[in-house]
């Protein structure tokens, strides 16, 4: 994603009641904050729909996502070398 795509989200993000406090006391890193936001959303999907292949595939795809985040963050301040 593009750096003003991305700031086009947070702006709008912001401007939401609760998720609004959560980015502007975050980090300057939007992907981690939004992340953030999600997990608890998908946990909140998960206990509508119950747990079955479509939300433990949503699971799996979040932990991946967000594990592979962190690890590509990481690697690429030098915490982690290849």
């Amino acid at each position: 994603m593009n750096g003003k795509r991305l700031e086009r989200i947070e702006d709008a993000l912001v401007g939401l009641p609760v998720v609004g406090g959560i980015f502007a006391a975050g980090s300057s890193d939007p992907i981690y904050d939004l992340l953030m936001v999600a997990g608890p959303l998908l946990l909140l999907v998960v206990r509508v729909f119950g747990r079955g292949p479509v939300t433990l595939g949503l699971v799996v795809a979040y932990l991946l996502v967000f594990v592979g985040y962190v690890v590509n963050k990481h690697r690429q301040e030098g915490r982690i070398r290849a």
